[in-house]
Formats: structure tokens, C-alpha cells, sequence
């Protein structure tokens, strides 16, 4: 490929980074909008709790869950258990945070599941019975009280955010403006393979052509005693970087 296509791709490279860094600077001037931070500290507070739930509380029973969740279905159990338990497994949080204080449906659900287990309906191995069984008298017990409180606080406040229509226009506008970034730099990740492959390929080339006039010294000083003119090679060469790209 010559020298003027790698030009033209590297100016498109150049006017795609500034178009890069247009978007990038537009994101940050709506992040620093306080609609959009306090939006952003909520969205840090919910995945924080999402977290918290996962891996202390529920994380350890969510394949008991799961398995009499499909075997309450294969049952036709109460419908309603299947429907509390499929919401809890969807999205737990929410389920969570849309409960009446004390997650009274959830215990119920659990309490079920308690059940099922100690009478081997779901089927698991000593270790994870006791642990299941521990995790199950704690919720019971109350240990997603504060959690809860905590998630109705946090959605209550998404919901006054998301109440302003200034808000869910920068939203909407970052969203807009995070998914052209992404299609601005999945372009310029296209345009840089192009021009990797280009000093490739003429990096192979040059390398060829030098192993060629190796062989072509050889020959000269072989058949005729002679050295290649130096002006000659400078030729050979230059007529190479000529179709080549630059290299630099």
C-alpha cells in the first residue's frame, strides 16, 4: 500500500481522537452536573448493597434456590411462592427493597425452603446443608434488616432522581454520548489494525528485499570479482521504500 493511504488513515485516526476527546469532555461536563452526581452516588450506593447481599447474605443460597425453585415449579406448587421466589432470584435487591419491613414473603419462601431441605426434597451434601441451613436461620432471624432499610432508602432516592426531567435529559444524553464514544474508538481500533498491518507488511517486504540484494552482492562478487556500487544498492533499496510505506 503507498505512502498516501497510511496518511490518509492516520489523518482520519487524528480527526477521530479529537472527535474522541470532544465526547469525553461533553461526558464529563454532564458528570459534573449535580443531578447526574448525586445519580451516580445513589447508582454506588445500590451496587454496593447488590454486592453486599450477594456475598454475605444470599450468595451461599442461591443454588439451594434455584434447585427448589425448579422443583416447585415441576411440582405446581403455590404459585405465589414460585412467583416470590423467581423475583428474588431475578433481582434481589429490588425484591428486597419492595418487601413490607421484615421481608415477611421472603421468610415465607424460606421457611418452605428449610423444609425441603431437611427432608432431602433438595438434595445436597453434608457441608453445604449445614451452611445453607445456617444462612437460612440468620435471614430468618432478621440479619437483612438493616440491608432492607438500606435499599428503601437507596430506591426511594433513585426515584426522586429519576423524578427530574433535567435529570433524565442529561441521562439520556450521556448514555447517547457514552455509545458514540464507543463507536468512535471501536473505529479508530479498526483504522490502527489497518496501519499495524501495513508496517507489517512493508516491514516484511523491506526485509526481503534486503535478503534479495544479499544474494545479489553474492553473486556479483562470485561471477565477476566485483563489489555492488554502493549507488546501485542505495537504489534498489530506495525504489523498495518508494512503494512501501514509511516505516518511521
Amino acid at each position: 500500500m503507498p505512502n498516501a493511504s497510511r496518511i490518509q488513515i492516520e489523518n482520519e485516526i487524528h480527526e477521530l481522537n479529537q472527535g474522541i476527546r470532544f465526547v469525553e469532555q461533553a461526558i464529563s461536563d454532564i458528570e459534573a452536573k449535580p443531578e447526574i452526581a448525586s445519580f451516580d452516588t445513589n447508582q454506588g450506593e445500590l451496587k454496593r448493597l447488590r454486592q453486599e447481599l450477594l456475598n454475605q447474605k444470599m450468595s451461599r443460597l442461591r443454588s439451594p434456590l434455584s434447585r427448589f425453585l425448579s422443583l416447585s415449579r415441576g411440582a405446581q406448587k403455590v404459585p405465589e411462592t414460585v412467583a416470590i421466589l423467581s423475583k428474588y432470584m431475578r433481582a434481589p435487591l429490588t425484591s428486597l427493597a419492595r418487601e413490607t419491613d421484615g421481608y415477611p414473603k421472603l421468610k415465607e419462601v424460606l421457611l418452605a425452603l428449610q423444609e425441603a431441605i431437611e427432608t432431602g426434597q433438595v438434595n445436597l451434601n453434608k457441608k453445604k446443608t449445614v451452611k445453607s441451613l445456617e444462612r437460612i436461620r440468620l435471614i430468618l432471624d432478621g440479619s437483612l434488616l438493616s440491608l432492607q432499610k438500606d435499599a428503601k432508602r437507596a430506591f426511594e432516592a433513585r426515584n426522586g432522581l429519576l423524578g427530574s426531567q433535567t435529570a433524565k435529559q442529561l441521562q439520556s444524553r450521556r448514555l447517547h454520548l457514552r455509545l458514540e464514544h464507543n463507536r468512535l474508538a471501536d473505529f479508530r481500533k479498526l483504522l490502527e489494525g489497518k496501519i499495524t498491518r501495513i508496517l507489517e507488511e512493508a516491514s516484511s517486504e523491506h526485509t526481503q528485499l534486503a535478503a534479495c540484494l544479499g544474494r545479489m552482492e553474492t553473486l556479483v562478487s562470485d561471477n565477476f570479482n566485483k563489489t555492488m556500487p554502493s549507488d546501485l544498492k542505495d537504489g534498489i533499496l530506495l525504489l523498495g521504500t518508494e512503494r512501501a510505506p514509511d516505516l518511521r
